[in-house]
């Protein structure tokens, strides 16, 4: 059966601090372990649907910690497929004088 009842306020707040939790370490964190040592590959974070770079910020730095020199894309909140995608890739690319083929992660 279903309620239109509101949940309890004690499950809300439960909610809102796993949340507050999930955005903290996710920027916040500790590099996550990685089983891998890289020579300095140069990568480029996208976010997913609806992430942002700052969300992506964990990943960089364990990326970073395991040898890999990453990068996000500098496009904030991936709002969904767009037709400038790759120009705005490239034009990353020129900011940072990236030359080389790199890595996109995302």
């Amino acid at each position: 059966m279903i309620s239109d009842k509101a949940p309890p306020l004690h499950m809300l707040a439960r909610e809102s601090a796993t949340f507050a939790y999930m955005r903290f370490t996710s920027s916040f964190g500790a590099p996550a372990l990685m089983n891998v040592r890289a020579a300095g590959q140069k990568v480029i974070v996208l976010p997913g649907f609806l992430a942002s770079d700052q969300s992506m910020s964990r990943l960089r730095r364990s990326l970073n910690a395991a040898g890999f020199d990453a990068y996000s894309l500098g496009m904030g909140r991936n709002l969904g497929v767009q037709a400038d995608i790759f120009e705005r890739i490239d034009a990353r690319l020129a900011t940072l004088k990236i030359e080389e083929p790199v890595i996109l992660v995302g």
